[in-house]
């Protein structure tokens, strides 16, 4: 498998809230994080893209760039769009956009961010939660919701 990523668009219009992710990827692996627990936070422990809230004045790609030097230490420039989603637990739209590395980069840890993984696309496994819900099972955790239904719009199988 490998990662569909094409060129769009912003269509999203930012108003409200709003959030932004970034995809880091050399087309063969992706930049997976696992949240830090908090109270205040809905997806906490959970398997992510980096990303975060969108503050006051700046643009949803702006959002994604801050975010992942926040989160992963990296700064990337965005090759694209991929699309706007919105999430379920709060009233919230996400726009993913998406960057492309030649290699592994060299990832720190930031402070809402527990681990950060370098995960093959092939070695993601169509499974589903306790509760039902599609997901991706990889070695280091279950990925669900809003980041699998990104990832689910970028896999591709080039072997069909």
């Amino acid at each position: 498998m490998q990662l569909r990523l094409n060129i769009k668009p912003v269509e999203l219009k930012e108003i409200g809230q709003s959030a932004a992710v970034m995809i880091i990827t050399d087309r063969q692996s992706v930049a997976l994080i696992r949240r830090q627990k908090r109270s205040d936070d809905p997806w906490s422990g959970q398997i992510a893209l980096p990303g975060g809230l969108r503050k006051p004045g700046e643009t949803l790609q702006q959002t994604a760039v801050r975010e992942t030097a926040e989160e992963v230490g990296i700064h990337v420039t965005p090759a694209g769009y991929v699309g706007s989603y919105r999430t379920h637990v709060r009233d919230l739209i996400v726009a993913a956009f998406f960057s492309f590395v030649d290699e592994e980069p060299k990832f720190s840890v930031g402070e809402e961010v527990e681990e950060v993984n370098w995960v093959k696309v092939d070695c993601l496994s169509p499974t589903t939660t306790e509760t039902g819900y599609p997901a991706y099972k990889y070695n280091r955790g279950v990925i669900w919701g809003l980041t699998y239904r990104i990832l689910g719009d970028c896999l591709e199988e080039f072997n069909k």
